[in-house]
């Protein structure tokens, strides 16, 4: 005797429902056309590219490129990409990227910017420290523009160490620095771009010297109240180094950069007697010095400035001087 199972009505509906659903749906995929992706806009960058094609077969620089790009991203219809050819693309300035004036893609579509298969490009702020000259004590010094600002100097590649040490001097903390047990940094030449460096637990603050008078050491603001009033503690007490300057070169291969602010400083000698200076430079100047061991002049190393090598008046405290050692 056969039994047969009568499902309820309402479960028959739902099978019936999901059947038609399910119909549907496949009607409606299958009916939808397939289009493809239209291929996207692409200019092609190359560290000598020149011009404003942007073409694989005449690239363009960098920053012409992004000039296309803001251009063409209110109408754009299809993705752009800006792609890097191998090599070191050199910029003078920092790379910046704002959607108020264009690098942002429009219409859900993107921009990118990407490496050619196979390359590996760098892009690069320092620039070739050349016209170096040897004085006395084994130092080598160039000179670099005016304005120059940076911590780093690279050697044939390798990061060079910053002349660093402990000052030889005990500290006591006042509310604006510190007072000292002797005149020691009163003597030193380059105060102004002397750094003094703090561990911490997990932090590393680095706050400049201001000035120095007699055993008074005045801090630059507002680094040292926003490194010794933090609300959450790890506060800044005494240094536990002092970088960047010229009485701390004590090891082959490091450096300091000095800095003088405009105006000529009679009372202070140059890190040299016998100077690399630019020709344009006339009382305001920056030097880069570090010693350094070495049977050969230091011609391949770079920092984040570029110097320029006309010979000047040995001896002037307002030229930009470098040094290294043999």
């Amino acid at each position: 005797m056969q039994r047969r199972f009568q499902r309820p009505a309402p479960f028959r509906m739902a099978i019936g429902l999901l059947t038609a659903l399910l119909a549907g749906a496949t009607v409606a995929v299958g009916a939808a056309p397939v289009s493809a992706a239209a291929d996207p806009v692409v200019y092609s960058v190359a560290p000598n590219g020149t011009g404003s094609a942007c073409s694989a077969a005449a690239p363009c620089g960098l920053l012409t490129a992004q000039s296309k790009v803001r251009a063409a991203t209110s109408t754009m219809t299809t993705d752009i990409d800006v792609v890097l050819a191998d090599g070191k693309h050199q910029l003078d300035a920092p790379l910046f990227f704002d959607s108020a004036v264009g690098d942002s893609a429009t219409g859900g579509h993107t921009v990118s910017y990407q490496a050619a298969p196979g390359a590996h490009p760098v892009l690069s702020g320092g620039q070739q420290v050349t016209g170096w000259a040897q004085g006395a004590g084994g130092v080598w010094s160039a000179s670099v523009p005016a304005g120059t600002d940076t911590r780093q100097l690279y050697v044939d590649g390798v990061r060079a160490n910053r002349a660093s040490g402990s000052a030889a001097t005990t500290f006591t903390r006042t509310a604006t620095g510190y007072t000292t047990s002797d005149t020691t940094l009163a003597g030193w030449g380059n105060i102004s771009d002397v750094e003094f460096v703090y561990g911490v637990e997990w932090t590393q603050m680095r706050c400049g010297v201001a000035s120095v008078s007699g055993t008074t050491v005045t801090m630059q603001q507002p680094c040292f109240d926003n490194s010794t009033k933090k609300q959450y503690g790890v506060n800044a007490d005494l240094p536990t180094s002092v970088e960047n300057a010229k009485e701390l070169l004590d090891r082959p291969g490091e450096f300091y950069l000095d800095a003088p602010p405009p105006g000529p400083r009679a009372t202070r000698s140059p890190a040299t007697s016998s100077t690399t200076t630019c020709s344009s430079a006339a009382t305001a100047a920056a030097s880069t010095s570090w010693a350094r061991r070495a049977p050969r002049s230091p011609t391949a190393w770079s920092s984040a400035a570029t110097s320029c090598a006309a010979p000047g008046a040995a001896g002037s405290p307002s030229t930009p001087t470098a040094a290294a050692s043999t």
